[in-house]
């Protein structure tokens, strides 16, 4: 009796994963997982085939598509305190779904399992290993097996399940990479058992501090099926995987917003500054300000922060000036820095600071002037951030005449003014052409306007204080 065309889809996972204990914090330089990514179809982290296969009889046939994924991890112990050194642990796990198979003597029905695996985590060859799991050998059943690297400065272990396969642990180093191998063999092929259970390969490694690195992963598999139980015909087909992991000392960016702020002198003013946790880390933040000006009151509240992985957190900066006569543009610079028992982590954001003075200042303006087509005595006229009245001629309006005049002369006055922009118009109560004067104004001892002046052509100088 031939059996009719059976299809199914099997799903074969291979998950690279890490795990860390927790200690007492002693660093805050790396922070558990770094990055990740899952097995996605298109990509070379997963892949689909199409088994097919008919029996010596004739009398079975069968079509099964097959995908076996990878996905991976990459976590950092931030508990270590060899200040010279990042540790990490990866470790690979295997899953097979469905995988077990048949044998010689099961029913006639075909069945899909695993004849091999072999499996590589490749790092830089500045990346050296410190410890591997499981070791070279053959495993009757499953083991809990540890990966420890404590005694390394790192203090943390991995328990996991070891395969119950043969199992062949090798390293081998190129002029760019170190890479760590496992090779496994089916342990019982007339049951075709292997992977009815998860298998992990770990490896910690060591790299110098504070060193990005790149880490491929990589799986070859070989599948096996039987569609003819009873002569026990075998077929095989491998799979290839692979993926890419980023190995980043974890990090913190520091912010202000806003980073420009305009304060009013005898006031205060108030910033938020953002911590924000990069590639996972987790510790915590103090916080500091200095500046430029001597006259500044800072205060950060709180004076620690602790964004979490991958999160923000925020102290208010508070900048006070009881100074009134303050003025200028200056910087506050807040530093934020992680302490861990090795080398300290820190970065800085500057704040910028424009000061408006609320204090009068003494500013002396003298006027020099002399008549060039004029013969008559002349009213002279001086305004002060006003304009002047025009034409400058009878009535004059009070307060504005300084003088009267009919020959050269210099007059100084002494004004009280805030810090800002100001103004001084002065003016002969004479017309040009024929009745004319040419004045010079100065503002504390500096030439600051020269020119012809009439009635109706006043002189002005513009000045700051």
């Amino acid at each position: 009796m031939k059996i009719g065309k059976i299809k199914s889809t099997l799903i074969v996972v291979i998950i690279a994963t890490t795990i860390l204990l927790v200690i007492p914090i002693h660093r805050a330089h790396a922070q558990l997982t770094e990055d990740s990514f899952a097995y996605t179809p298109g990509n070379s982290t997963e892949q689909c085939q199409t088994i097919t296969g008919v029996s010596t009889h004739g009398n079975y046939l069968s079509s099964e598509r097959i995908c076996l994924g990878l996905s991976g991890q990459a976590v950092v112990d931030n508990q270590e305190s060899d200040p010279n050194h990042d540790f990490y642990i990866f470790t690979l796990t295997t899953v097979a779904i469905n995988g077990t198979g048949v044998g010689c003597s099961a029913p006639p029905a075909p069945g899909i399992g695993i004849s091999s695996l072999s499996a590589t985590i490749q790092v830089p060859n500045t990346v050296g290993a410190v410890q591997f799991q499981p070791l070279t050998g053959t495993q009757s059943s499953q083991q809990q097996v540890t990966l420890s690297l404590q005694g390394f400065g790192a203090g943390i272990s991995v328990t996991f399940t070891a395969p119950q396969q043969t199992i062949q642990q090798s390293q081998t180093q190129g002029t760019s990479s170190n890479n760590f191998n496992w090779a496994i063999s089916e342990s019982n092929p007339t049951s075709n058992t292997i992977f009815n259970h998860d298998a992990t390969m770990g490896v910690g490694v060591q790299s110098p501090e504070g060193t990005s690195f790149t880490v491929n992963l990589s799986a070859s598999i070989t599948i096996s099926w039987i569609y003819d139980p009873v002569n026990c015909t075998p077929h095989y087909a491998t799979f290839s995987l692979s993926g890419t992991l980023h190995a980043s000392p974890t990090d913190f960016s520091i912010t202000a917003s806003p980073a420009s702020l305009s304060l009013t002198a005898g006031s205060s003013i108030t910033t938020a500054i953002n911590v924000q946790s990069l590639n996972g880390f987790g510790g915590s933040v103090a916080l500091t300000a200095n500046s430029n000006d001597p006259n500044f009151q800072l205060t950060l509240s709180p004076t620690s922060v602790t964004p979490g992985q991958g999160g923000i957190s925020s102290s208010t900066l508070t900048v006070a000036d009881n100074n009134s006569c303050d003025l200028g543009t200056y910087t506050v610079t807040v530093t934020g820095t992680a302490s861990p028992t090795g080398s300290s982590v820190q970065h800085s954001t500057v704040v910028s600071v424009s000061v408006t003075s609320t204090c009068g200042q003494s500013v002396s303006i003298n006027i020099q002037a002399y008549p060039t087509t004029d013969i008559y005595p002349r009213s002279q006229g001086l305004a002060v951030d006003t304009p002047l009245p025009n034409p400058w001629w009878p009535p004059y309006q009070s307060g504005y005449e300084f003088e009267t005049a009919s020959g050269s002369f210099s007059y100084t006055t002494t004004v009280t003014l805030n810090h800002g922009s100001h103004y001084v118009q002065y003016a002969a109560s004479g017309y040009i052409p024929n009745y004319a004067w040419h004045g010079k104004i100065y503002i504390n001892g500096v030439l600051t306007a020269e020119g012809d002046v009439a009635r109706d052509q006043p002189l002005q100088a513009n000045f700051s204080v």
